[in-house]
């Protein structure tokens, strides 16, 4: 499973061989680099090294049409970190995403996400909690119909 993610995930950030090192394409191939970084620190077993590089990931200018790929990414780490049975560091990388992302759309994503590692930890009333303040924001984040 992990490894499909990956592979997915890859294909969504890969460059081009013709594009250009500007814009979009230089973001994307930085966050497809970190990526594997963070992937090599999760094999190696630095975990505490992760919420540091990770951040830099969630950190990066994506544009509004690509931002969905940072929710992504946090559930591929929440995924592989989970592997690892690391819970406190994947709470840590979603903390950071949380802070970072810039969107309504984005985090409540995020928040899902959380609210989601919180119900495999068996803590419902958390993940209830995370649940409903991802709703609220999708909600906040909708276009209101005129």
């Amino acid at each position: 499973m992990i490894v499909s993610n990956v592979l997915t995930l890859m294909m969504l950030f890969a460059t081009p061989l013709v594009a250009q090192e500007d814009g979009w394409e230089r973001t994307r191939s930085e966050a497809l680099t970190q990526h594997e970084i963070i992937m090599l620190l999760i094999e190696n077993k630095q975990f505490n090294q992760i919420p540091d590089a990770a951040e830099k990931i969630f950190e990066m200018e994506f544009p509004e049409d690509h931002q969905n790929l940072l929710v992504q990414e946090a559930q591929l780490l929440t995924d592989a970190l989970l592997h690892h049975q690391e819970i406190a560091i994947a709470h840590q990388v979603l903390d950071i995403a949380i802070k970072c992302v810039r969107t309504d759309k984005v985090k409540a994503g995020i928040f899902r996400e959380k609210a989601f590692l919180f119900k495999k930890e068996g803590d419902s009333e958390e993940a209830l909690r995370y649940f409903e303040e991802s709703l609220e924001l999708e909600r906040k984040a909708r276009p209101s119909p005129d």
